[in-house]
Formats: C-alpha cells, structure tokens, sequence
C-alpha cells in the first residue's frame, strides 16, 4: 500500500523542500582587509596636541584672505557639485529606509468596455457595454527576515556618510588652494619690491661705470656688464608682474568670479613670513588620520560596499511578504458602493531562487569585489596619508634650518653693508663698491623670502593632510539603524 502524508506534514515539510532546491551563496566572500592606521602613524609620534582649527586660515589675520575663503566657499562651483552628490545621497537612504515600513497605496478605476457573450460574466451583463469599477486600499509588508532591506539601508546611509566626507574634501582642497594662492601672491609682491629696489641700485651702478669708461677709469666690458644686470633686473619685473596678474586670476576664478574681479584684489596683508602663520601642533598624535576628510570618506565606502554585499548574500533566501486589499468593485458605477460590492484579502507571498543561471552568485561576487576594491583604496588613501603628514612634517624641520641660515646670511650681508657705508662716507670706499653691497643684501633679503614663503606653504600642505580641523563626527541626518561600525 503506497505511504501517504498527512497535508499539515507536507505543508510543514515544503520550506525544508524549498531550502534544499534552492540556489545558495556557497563560500564567496571579501579577501581584503583593511590596514591598521595606529600601526602606520604610530611611528609619527605617541603625543596629543591641539589640532588646527576650523577657520584656520583666519589666523594669518588677513582680512582679504577671510573675505575670498568666504566667497569661494559660496561661490565655487566644485562645492556646489559635492552638495548635489550628498544631496542624491541622502535621498537614496530615505529611499532604502522607506522599505522598513509597510507600504499603503489607495486606488481608484472606472473601466467603460463591452463585455463578451461567451465568457464568464453571466446575463444581463453579458453582450452589453457598461462601465466597472473598483475602489480599493492596498497594503504590502515584507518582514525582511535574512535582513536585506536592512543591509541595504546601512549601506545607503554610509554612502550618505561617504558623500558628506567627500564634500569636506572638496572643501579643504578649495580653502587650501585660495590660501596657497593668497601665499604666492604675497611672495610675488615681496619680490617685486626687492627686484624694484635692485632696478633703482643698477640704473645707478650703471650710470657711474659709464661716468668711469669716459673718463678712461673702465672698461667697455664693464659698461656692458652693468647694462646687462639692469636688463636682467628689469626682466625679472616683468616676470614677477606677470606673475602676480596670473594669481589675481587664479584667485578669482577659486573665488567663483571672472578676470575683471582680479582688479580688485587687494594687496595681501600677511603677518612677515618667519613668524609662521597658522598655529599648528608641536607633535603629531597616533590618531591624526581619523581628521582627514578623505579617508574618512574612504572608511565610509569600505561600510557601504559591505552592506550591499550582505544585503547581495540575503538575496539567496526566501522573500516573505504580507499583501492585503479591501474596498470595493463593481460592474456599473452605480453600484460601486452598495454594500454587496466590498472586497477584502489577505495572504502571504513567498518567493525563493531556486534556478536562476548563476545571476545571484555573479551577484554576489561582483558585490565582494566592489568591497575588496574600497578595502584596498582606503588602504592606499590610508597609506598616501601617512607619506604626506610625514613628507610635511620632514619638510618644515629641513626649513626651520633654512630659515635660519638665510636670516643669518642676511643679518652677515647688512652688516658688511653698514660698514661699506661707514667706510664711504669717510672717503674709503667706492659708491659703486657700496651698490655692490647694496645689491649682495637685496638678493639675501630675497632668498629669505623664497625659503619663508616655502615654509608657509609646507605648513598649508601640513594643515591640509591634517585634516584642516574636520569634525569626523557622524552628520546629523542618518538613520537610527546604521551599521554599529559606522558610529566608531
């Protein structure tokens, strides 16, 4: 006699059925890992210091510099672009969020057609053209047992927390560059005034050789060498002019305005270069990554590639929804409403993979190299990171020594300048050996410049990698159900 089943044990059996039939993920993971950044920056320091503050630029105490940061930061065109990123990015996590809630949906249908003589609708309907309708309130609810839509939403709100990094970014990269700017335009000014001074010192150096070569006290080759450093002088006015046209430009532009607001620009206001700008910190703390804006972002993405990849893992198990309608329907409007015209029904949907040619498994390795691949590019923005703190920091202790090298040569060249114009107002010295001297100061003044603007700007690049005093703490608008990593 053939073995029979009680319906209830079926009924039990069939999801054990369906779980042996169906498609399964098997042993494809992520094999990246991400890189230790206590480990990499340990080496830096083990101190704490202050960081640089938000408005960091505003310690140069140049009321221009404050005036061009704020319009670029309203003005620029690339903030404005990482404002929409974040914005799009926000509202894909609504989106994702919006599935942890039942979805109600109302309906309302009026239908005028001709109903067929030989179907199922009986007389008097039948052969006769009338209008149905249906008027009805839906309900769906997937109970997201495997957690996908929940994968999906953390990964949604760590793109949101990404993009929201990313503009910090953006705006580091834009103050940085009007600042690096701003210094340059300084330095180009300093120069000109040095190269002015020497022009004023040639055309007179010139002058008493060619006094000296008429009287026969010099040579044609001295004549032509004194007009050949005027010549140079006058060159490099040309130069350090067009360079400061070049970086109004610039400017400008960084600003969110055109070359005719270059005009306007005010000459720079800096504080004298060896006193350093910007306060930074004595030491370089173990954790000072964790303010880098970039890599900040850079973590956010390795969270949201690993949510998408679980939420990817979750698509290989069954999908239980609960759909439900009540309301009413009717052949001829007239009697949508009567009581004998209610609808309602209720009833779970269940739907599992079973076949379906490898799609879900391409799936889900494509998700797990989506995570490799922002595991390995925190890791190298992780790694950047460290190379650039540490070139900065390296840079400025070289400069420190510079600094005071060309301080100490130009303290040597004033000196031997005094004395020259001691000797030559007692008769003992030449003019052109006291323009001479003139001319040895003018070029150590400027390369005390040269090293003091490149120290200025090594303590940008140092307040940049930094971070440039960004708050790392989670933005405002997140969800409650963000991934726990995402709130270290």
């Amino acid at each position: 006699m053939p073995c029979s089943l009680p319906r209830t044990a079926l009924l039990a059996a069939l999801p054990l059925l369906l779980l042996t039939a169906c498609a399964t993920p098997g042993d494809s993971a992520s094999r990246a890992s991400p890189a230790d950044p206590a480990t990499l920056a340990a080496q830096l320091s083990a101190g704490d210091a202050p960081w640089p503050q938000e408005r960091w630029w505003s310690a140069f105490g140049d009321a221009g510099l404050d005036a061009l940061v704020a319009s670029a930061l309203r003005e620029s065109p690339s903030l404005r672009i990482a404002e929409a990123r974040l914005a799009k990015a926000r509202a894909l996590a609504d989106s994702a969020g919006s599935l942890r809630f039942p979805d109600v949906s109302s309906s309302l249908q009026a239908t005028r057609q001709r109903y067929t003589e030989n179907g199922m609708i009986p007389k008097p309907y039948a052969g006769s053209i009338l209008t149905s309708g249906e008027l009805a309130l839906d309900f769906a609810y997937d109970f997201d047992f495997w957690g996908r839509n929940r994968d999906r939403l953390a990964a949604a709100v760590s793109q949101t927390r990404a993009a929201g990094a990313e503009r910090e970014s953006a705006r580091l990269l834009l103050v940085a560059a009007v600042v690096q700017s701003w210094l340059r335009l300084d330095r180009s000014y300093r120069v000109l005034d040095i190269v002015e001074a020497q022009r004023t010192q040639r055309e007179r150096q010139l002058q008493l050789t060619r006094r000296l070569f008429d009287a026969g006290l010099a040579a044609a080759g001295d004549v032509a060498s004194a007009d050949a450093a005027l010549a140079a002088a006058r060159q490099d006015m040309q130069a350090q002019r067009e360079q400061i046209t070049l970086q109004r430009h610039q400017i400008a532009a960084l600003a969110g305005f055109g070359p005719d607001f270059a005009a306007t620009l005010p000459r720079p206001q800096l504080p004298d270069p060896a006193a350093g700008g910007a306060a930074l910190p004595s030491v370089l703390p173990a954790d000072l990554l964790g303010r880098r804006p970039d890599l900040v972002a850079a973590r956010w993405l390795v969270e949201a590639a690993r949510g998408s990849a679980a939420a990817a893992r979750a698509e290989f198990y069954p999908n239980v929804n609960l759909i439900a309608f009540a309301g009413y329907s009717s052949i001829g409007l007239g009697n949508l409403l009567k009581s004998g015209s209610g609808i309602a029904g209720w009833g779970p949907a269940i739907s599992l993979p079973i076949f379906d040619g490898g799609r879900l498994r391409a799936g889900l390795d494509s998700a797990n190299a989506d995570l490799d691949l922002a595991i390995e590019q925190y890791n190298q923005t992780l790694l950047d990171a460290v190379r650039e703190v540490a070139d900065q920091a390296a840079s400025l202790a070289a400069l420190a020594g510079q600094q005071g090298e060309a301080q100490h040569a130009l303290a040597q060249a004033a000196k031997t300048r005094e004395l020259t114009q001691i000797r030559f107002a007692a008769g003992l010295a030449s003019e052109l050996t006291l323009l001479a001297d003139d001319d040895a100061w003018l070029a150590r003044r400027r390369a005390l410049v040269d090293v003091n603007e490149r120290s200025l700007e090594t303590r940008l690049g140092l307040i940049k990698a930094l971070g440039g005093g960004y708050d790392a703490a989670p933005q405002s608008r997140t969800h409650e159900d963000a991934p726990a990593s995402a709130a270290q």
